[in-house]
């Protein structure tokens, strides 16, 4: 938990629960449950289905911010989206297939896709959600697409042309992490970001204005955060 700061993470190999009184909650490549409620802020959210956790369950909460949630395409869910004090049906936006209704002043969303196994809930007020497929699935069925068109009348050549797409993007992506990282490694020696590799704990009365980058630890809150705490 923190107050008052953002709190940002990526690639968790486990689950994650995390809770700001007024700061924005982004987060990428999470593979198990993830809760996530701010009191002032938006929610980004990248979910990866990796289907070795047997929880998945998903609930973002925000009192004044924008929800954005990217699904896989075969992500088995069962979503219950709100948003509330909006009379548009235009504030959910869903890839996935949803029903979409006014009720009073909020606009509610809900919906199974993919046998419905694992429950999604999102909610926040005067603001919008958002729920996207993962890029890289709707890539390859574009892909698909146009191969089937015409381009080539042999299954094999689609099949073979997808799976090289596919090992050249993970051979991409990785590759684009680890010059990130590097990057971002010289970085903090020029700036007045501090880099941890073991828990931070901010004591009671403990006013913390640096800016934090935890790596593999926590960070345990019972002071004041004044700047912006990245947990990886």
């Amino acid at each position: 938990s923190a107050s008052g700061c953002n709190i940002e993470f990526d690639r968790i190999m486990g689950h994650i629960d995390v809770n700001t009184s007024g700061g924005n909650i982004i987060g990428e490549h999470v593979v198990g449950r993830i809760i996530g409620k701010t009191s002032g802020g938006r929610i980004e959210i990248e979910k990866i289905w990796n289907r070795s956790f047997d929880d998945h369950e998903i609930y973002l909460k925000t009192s004044g911010g924008k929800i954005e949630l990217r699904l896989p395409s075969d992500f088995p869910a069962t979503i219950d989206a709100t948003v509330i004090n909006r009379r548009s049906t235009g504030a959910i936006d869903s890839e996935f297939p949803l029903q979409i209704t006014l009720d009073d002043n909020d606009v509610l969303a809900n919906g199974s896709i993919n046998g419905g196994k694992f429950s999604v809930k999102l909610k926040t007020s005067h603001d919008s959600i958002s729920i996207e497929k993962d890029l890289v699935m709707k890539y390859l069925l574009s892909l698909l697409i146009i191969l089937n068109m015409g381009f080539t009348q042999d299954a094999n050549d689609v099949e073979e042309v997808v799976e090289d797409i596919i090992e050249a993007g993970i051979d991409s992506a990785i590759e684009d992490e680890q010059v990130k990282e590097e990057n971002q490694e010289k970085n903090n020696l020029f700036s007045d970001e501090f880099t941890f590799r073991e828990d931070v704990t901010i004591d009671s009365g403990e006013v913390s204005e640096s800016n934090m980058r935890i790596v593999g630890g926590n960070l345990i809150i019972y002071g004041t955060v004044n700047g912006v705490a990245t947990l990886l």
